[in-house]
């Protein structure tokens, strides 16, 4: 599908399953990229080129080993697909002589999302470095190009992928070489993890179209709250929600974030700060929120606009460009 036909993150927010699921995973992660600070030169074509040159060279290449597989066929555990699986791992990693740095994932949250190379892919397609969750995005783009049943699946810290159709195996990207670890393997590693934890975290699971997308909004978010734009960081994290409310993770995450701007905002506005009036939206911005707290995010996203707009530039003279103010303001919200 052509770039221009992609809706935006916003519209992409608020589709259906199947709407989503018919969309290119690369694109889709690429787009949520877009605009974070580093990424100037994103360049979504190109790198999307890169990723239908590299599918070629997997076809081929898998073409060519062929006769490796009819002729010893139990060292591929006597499946086609393994061997296919086997082929796309060789071919992704020789292509873009990726290093996987481990210790990235070790690093604090406010840490890691100060640089988006670590979470999306461009980091990988342009610096050949990258954590779990970009190559294991990378590893399941260039297979679905290939018609390859490839879901993302997530864990503690942690995300690889999982053939999964008729044959189901999960196939581990941050390491060199092939391996395919039991789901029982990511119960112990990276991190302890209990039944009880995977089953309302959602891990272990082949992810959805949805909740791939949740997930990307929701590394967006932790990216642009670090580099201090918290209304459009909480938003994302707050459609992240929408896509998947069974997941506590993005809605503990944004109620948390919420709770230091609100602060926050309360210590830097002035006590002759007029008083804000809105009249709400009658379509609702966000999925699966409460009235509630939609309202309150849009009144937290009106006032610090406001006092962006009356302290920059202001110096000195700030007290005297708040007095210019009303002492009523009516915001009517579309």
């Amino acid at each position: 599908m052509p770039m221009e036909q992609i809706p935006s993150l916003h519209e992409l927010a608020f589709l259906t399953e199947a709407e989503l699921a018919c969309f290119d995973i690369a694109e889709v992660h690429l787009r949520c990229a877009e605009g974070l600070p580093g990424t100037e030169k994103l360049d979504i074509p190109d790198c999307l080129a890169q990723l239908d040159r590299c599918a070629e060279l997997v076809r081929e290449e898998t073409t060519k080993l062929r006769p490796h597989f009819e002729k010893s066929p139990e060292r591929f555990d006597n499946s086609e697909n393994v061997f296919r699986a086997m082929a796309l791992s060789e071919v992704v990693k020789d292509q873009f002589k990726i290093k996987i740095d481990l210790t990235l994932n070790d690093l604090k949250p406010e840490e890691a999302f100060k640089k988006p190379e670590h979470y999306f892919m461009h980091g990988l397609l342009n610096e050949r470095e990258g954590m779990c969750l970009p190559v294991s995005v990378l590893y399941a783009a260039v297979g679905r190009r290939l018609g390859y049943p490839l879901k993302l699946v997530r864990t503690t810290e942690h995300m690889f992928v999982r053939w999964d159709a008729a044959e189901r195996f999960n196939v581990e990207c941050a390491i060199e070489g092939y391996e395919s670890f039991p789901d029982s393997y990511y119960l112990d590693w990276p991190k302890k993890l209990t039944p009880a934890e995977a089953g309302r975290f959602g891990f272990l699971a082949s992810m959805t179209a949805t909740q791939e997308l949740a997930s990307f909004l929701f590394h967006r978010g932790g990216c642009l709250t670090v580099a201090q734009n918290l209304n459009d960081g909480i938003k994302c994290m707050l459609w992240a929600h929408g896509l998947t409310p069974d997941d506590p993770a993005h809605i503990g995450s944004a109620m948390q974030l919420m709770h230091g701007w609100r602060i926050g905002l309360s210590a830097s506005t002035p006590v002759w700060f007029p008083d804000v009036q809105i009249q709400w939206p009658t379509k609702r911005r966000f999925r699966n929120l409460p009235v509630k707290m939609e309202h309150e995010f849009i009144r937290l996203d009106i006032v610090s606009k406001i006092l962006k707009e009356q302290f920059e530039g202001a110096g000195a003279s700030v007290g005297t460009k708040f007095a210019e103010l009303p002492d009523r303001i009516l915001v009517h919200c579309e």
